[in-house]
């Protein structure tokens, strides 16, 4: 952020100008990723600039995203169609050779990850006292 705000005044910054750096970062190798957090923390910086008085705008803010909206997005989600098994989902063959070529102390984890339908979150707040082999049931405490 430095290199590209240099000596520049806070009002001198504008839109296209941040856009401008925004495509340098982008041409200079960094990732859509780093780029978006990079334009975060100009951001950010240009908020706490503006409440503290230093700025009267933010580009940043004022930017216009070149992510799909609405409409655009949806018809994306509905070409993407559902989970197929064997694809995305394993079939039960696979399951059966993943199960039996576990071993050891992550046996009952993975078991219970298959079976469950429980988030890896919820999982890995598993403790045993959760556990009721004789109900033959689970109590998630933790997400």
């Amino acid at each position: 952020i430095k290199p590209f705000l240099g000596s520049a005044l806070l009002s001198q910054l504008t839109v296209p100008g941040v856009r401008e750096f925004q495509d340098k970062l982008r041409k200079n190798g960094r990732s859509q990723a780093m780029t978006r957090k990079v334009l975060g923390s100009l951001g950010s910086l240009l908020s706490d600039a503006q409440e503290r008085g230093l700025a009267t705008r933010n580009p940043v803010k004022d930017m216009r995203s070149r992510r799909r909206r609405g409409k655009e997005r949806q018809a994306d989600k509905r070409q993407k169609g559902k989970l197929k098994i064997g694809v995305d989902i394993p079939t039960r063959e696979e399951i059966k050779a993943i199960v039996a070529a576990v071993r050891g102390r992550w046996r009952p984890l993975l078991i219970t990850a298959i079976f469950s339908g429980m988030r890896s979150s919820e999982l890995r707040g598993l403790r045993w006292s959760d556990v009721d082999l004789d109900k033959a049931e689970i109590a998630v405490r933790q997400r």
